[in-house]
């Protein structure tokens, strides 16, 4: 109703024949009376709902010029019978014949109504690439998480000969060490494999394997290194890519100069960001850099999933290794 009053005031200032303002001859007709009598309502509102109706046919897959086509040739023929209607309702005289407002509305409103099919059009048109450009960009997600599944999902052989072997030792003079042992084994094979239900690994999922991982490596070994995982409630289902984790804290672990320390790492939502910090508890801990190629590697893995969004930070002073990661449900905007 707005919009039809907002038209209806600057339809006579901007008419082909110079407008209210720069009419060349004399003007006859009183705009003010006719708009306060209503003929807005009749004249332009019809025209605003018949777009209104093209949009939704467009949208339901009807061709754009068929829709607002077909939308114009109705509300041009249907608006100057209803305003010839209105005004003998109220008691007026026709102050503008049929025979005028018919091509004024045709044309006029056919361009108004080109102006806003184009408008509209390339909206929609924006929206599906848009549409299909994320689409695309969670799809390579899927698959690079896919492939970082199936990577991590392999067993590495030094660390499963190691185990195995310590357990054979063990077992004659401590079986109920050496059960525990294959018991963390056996957790830490099913954790490292991939599930069919889920197309990304999850906080959940890979704090799991961290853990299973520090039982496994620590079994048996003089002094191991103690990991505290902090996962508040509100991250343990948050997306997170296979493969990231597990191999920072190994490389941070594998970097320090001291063995048994205490360490801690922290999963946090900070906006649309996921935040996974990993430092040693305790200060002043010597901790060296991670192998460069490791580092490489991580940032590659990052990028497959991420892009260019993510981002790894590495700290000497104090030490802590970051994750700065955007929310997989958000990384597409």
């Amino acid at each position: 109703m707005v919009l039809a009053l907002l038209i209806s005031a600057i339809h006579p200032l901007l008419g082909p024949n110079g407008g209210v303002l720069l009419y060349p001859g004399r003007v006859i007709v009183s705009f003010i009376p006719a708009t306060l009598g209503g003929s807005y309502v009749t004249l332009f509102l019809p025209l605003i709902f018949a777009a209104m109706v093209a949009d939704a046919a467009a949208e339901d897959g009807v061709a754009p010029w068929r829709a607002y086509g077909t939308a114009w040739l109705l509300a041009a023929l249907i608006a100057p019978p209803l305003d010839h209607w209105r005004g003998e309702l109220i008691g007026g005289r026709l102050v503008v014949h049929l025979a005028f407002w018919y091509p004024a509305l045709l044309l006029q409103g056919g361009l108004c109504m080109w102006a806003y099919a184009h408008w509209r059009t390339a909206q929609r048109t924006r929206r599906v690439i848009h549409q299909a450009e994320a689409e695309r960009i969670r799809d390579a997600q899927r698959l690079q998480a896919g492939r970082l599944m199936a990577l991590q999902a392999r067993v590495d052989p030094g660390l499963l000969f190691e185990v195995l072997t310590r357990i054979g030792e063990i077992h004659a003079t401590d079986a109920a060490h050496a059960d525990a042992m294959l018991g963390d084994l056996i957790v830490l094979l099913r954790a490292m494999l991939p599930s069919h239900s889920l197309a990304m690994s999850t906080v959940a999922h890979e704090a799991h394997l961290v853990d299973a991982w520090i039982r496994v490596a620590g079994r048996g070994a003089a002094a191991v290194h103690v990991l505290h995982q902090i996962v508040p409630q509100a991250v343990i289902e948050e997306p997170i890519a296979p493969m990231i984790v597990k191999p920072l804290t190994e490389a941070a672990m594998a970097a320090s100069h001291q063995a048994g320390i205490p360490w801690s790492l922290q999963y946090a939502l900070v906006g649309n960001r996921l935040q996974v910090a990993l430092w040693p508890s305790v200060p002043g801990a010597v901790i060296g850099r991670p192998r460069t190629d490791v580092l490489e590697s991580l940032r590659r893995r990052l990028a497959e999933v991420y892009g260019s969004s993510a981002v790894l930070q590495v700290h000497d002073a104090p030490a802590q290794w970051m994750l700065d990661l955007p929310r997989l449900a958000h990384a597409v905007t």
